[in-house]
């Protein structure tokens, strides 16, 4: 016993085909106001992770100040997003410098002792 398949119905060339429905449009972009937010909380993020900054003489919370003000007057979002990538960018940066800062004044205060 072996079961057929059903017929496959015939469309004729010049009936129209018949599309799914486009998804769902994503939400809304932000807005420039929810953009201003989050660069506000990113430098207040970068802030105080300058106070641990390697380089004391590198001026990072000055040079972070002057960058932000350069960047205030900006309007479009699609490049305050793009600012907002490139500072997200340099936080994970600066975490990884005051890491290895951390770990390389540990490495210097207990040496490894020799085996006996």
């Amino acid at each position: 016993m072996t079961a057929s398949a059903p017929p496959i119905p015939s469309v004729p060339a010049d009936a129209p085909v018949e599309r799914p429905a486009p998804p769902a449009l994503p939400p809304s972009p932000e807005t420039v106001e929810e953009l201003r937010l989050k660069a506000i909380k990113l430098y207040k993020e970068l802030h105080r992770l300058g106070r641990d900054y390697p380089d004391d003489s590198y001026g990072f919370n000055t040079r972070l100040r002057r960058a932000f003000e350069k960047n205030s007057k900006i309007t479009d979002p699609e490049l305050l997003k793009k600012q907002l990538e490139l500072g997200e960018h340099i936080k994970k940066e600066v975490k990884a410098l005051i890491s290895l800062k951390k770990y390389r004044h540990l490495k210097r205060a207990y040496p490894p002792q020799a085996a006996e």
